[in-house]
């Protein structure tokens, strides 16, 4: 260094401090872009755990509507809130389906899905036909009553289930985004002291020649 000349040196000094300075921007750049994406998605999981919540939900609100048909016997507003329930709860599962990102909510989807069809199976082929021949409530119904009771929680169990991984999921993401920020700042922080030292470098062994 001592045999350059004083331009060289004052090139040399220049872009190693240009280079750092891009260096320091670039990281920049992608700490902020990483940090984005990892909010988003983390506020994307804790939106899917609400989402999976009330569905969960769901499996109370079509047993209400079942309970209510076997107690008031109004056979007609059962048939309009069944249909109104049922079709509510197919586009939610779509909805749901198309959130889902590993192996373990793809297994409760399945099974919740399935336990709703054969909710639907039940109370359509089994309940109302014996609600439209009896006017107690027999020991038949008890039974099916009692099958579709179990159905539910199965529904609710599994829809829990996938609230369960998008919360772990959302802490997960949560974890990563503070560990990936500390981590840039401690980045940003060297970056910038080699930069300073560069310039004080350059700056002390131009002042040599001067």
């Amino acid at each position: 260094m001592n045999n350059l000349t004083l331009s060289k040196k004052l090139l040399l000094g220049s872009l190693a401090s240009i280079t750092l300075v891009c260096l320091l921007t670039g990281l920049c750049y992608w700490t902020v872009l990483t940090l984005r994406d990892m909010q988003n998605d983390g506020a994307e999981r804790a939106l899917f755990a609400t989402a999976s919540t009330d569905l969960a939900d769901r499996g109370a609100e079509t047993y209400r509507i079942i309970a209510d048909a076997e107690i008031n016997r109004d056979l007609n507003a059962t048939a309009r809130d069944w249909t109104a329930e049922k079709a509510a709860v197919d586009k939610e599962l779509q909805q749901a389906e198309r959130s889902l990102t590993d192996a373990r909510q793809r297994a409760a989807f399945e099974k919740g899905k399935a336990a709703f069809g054969n909710l639907v199976a039940v109370f359509e082929g089994q309940m109302l036909p014996a609600l439209r021949t009896t006017d107690g409530i027999s020991p038949d119904i008890r039974a099916i009553d009692g099958k579709i009771d179990a159905i539910v929680s199965g529904f609710s169990d599994a829809m829990k289930d996938i609230r369960e991984s998008n919360m772990a999921l959302a802490k997960k993401l949560d974890e990563d985004f503070d560990s990936t920020g500390a981590w840039a700042n401690v980045f940003n922080l060297v970056f910038g002291l080699v930069a300073v030292l560069v310039a004080l470098g350059t700056a002390w062994s131009l002042s040599r020649q001067i």
